[in-house]
């Protein structure tokens, strides 16, 4: 029996209400760097206030996984039993143990980001899913059809030969990362990512510490990611009208992604 799945056009743009990367040159430039949770995990707790991108969990180990759900409890003062965690977490200044910790001080935001870092943390590389590579052949968009133009969104290009590009959103202030693309596989319930490039957008008036000139620059990457991947089926939605629509729909590292088309052709020249 096929899943469906309600939502109205303010929830697919406002996912959650959670706290996204600030719209701005400083959050083009995390996006870029693909390095909030790591970031996390060196100590700096300020990150904790936006939604941990899904791209930054993709490149952590599972014990790094592990660790990083632990910082959200941490920051409130939880004490932890584990010995090895309650002295990790003592050599960090803002880590003040608390005997009255309460699970109501987490926000939103902390309790989306601990659902997504335990999808990751349970992904399995040996489970079925029901998807073949070629089951995710075409576009696939973070917004509906019908919701939003095409490109509006992030996106993913898949190719039945194995070739993968993602783009990222062209509503964004500043594009400081245009896309990346690469190779696929998948293993059970993730979704493996082999990144080949990175095309980057060079913007030095917004930052000095820039060295190239300002353009695109194409920068080879060798880094993996591995992404929790299921198959929804179909889901419905409205676009704020009355009339109700529905289109195949997979989520990738907790994220939902629409299909646009069967065809990635559009993405080969990328």
């Amino acid at each position: 029996m096929k899943k469906f799945f309600s939502l109205i056009f303010t929830a697919l743009i406002f996912t959650l209400n959670a706290e996204p990367v600030p719209n701005d040159w400083y959050g083009a430039q995390l996006e870029a760097q693909n390095d909030i949770a790591k970031r996390v995990l060196n100590g700096e707790i300020t990150y904790l206030k936006y939604r941990l991108d899904y791209l930054s969990l993709a490149v952590l180990s599972k014990n790094q996984l592990q660790l990083l759900k632990r910082f959200i409890p941490a920051k409130y003062g939880f004490i932890f039993s584990e010995k090895k965690y309650y002295n990790y977490f003592r050599k960090f200044s803002w880590y003040i143990p608390d005997s009255c910790y309460s699970e109501s001080k987490l926000t939103e935001t902390d309790r989306l980001n601990l659902a997504t870092i335990d999808k990751f943390i349970n992904m399995s590389w040996s489970s079925e899913n029901g998807l073949a590579p070629a089951s995710l052949s075409g576009v696939w968009m973070r917004t509906p059809p019908g919701v939003a133009p095409t490109g509006y969104d992030r996106r993913f290009y898949f190719f039945q030969d194995g070739r993968f590009v993602f783009k990222y959103s062209q509503g964004r202030w500043f594009d400081a990362i245009d896309s990346f693309k690469g190779t696929f596989e998948i293993k059970g319930t993730c979704l493996k990512l082999l990144l080949k490039e990175k095309k980057i957008n060079i913007i030095p008036e917004q930052d000095v510490s820039y060295e190239y000139e300002k353009g695109i620059r194409i920068i080879s990457s060798s880094e993996k990611m591995n992404l929790p991947l299921f198959f929804l089926d179909v889901c419905r939605y409205t676009n704020g009208g009355e009339t109700e629509l529905e289109c195949p729909c997979i989520e990738i590292g907790g994220e939902t992604f629409y299909k646009w088309s069967s065809d990635a052709v559009l993405a080969d020249d990328d």
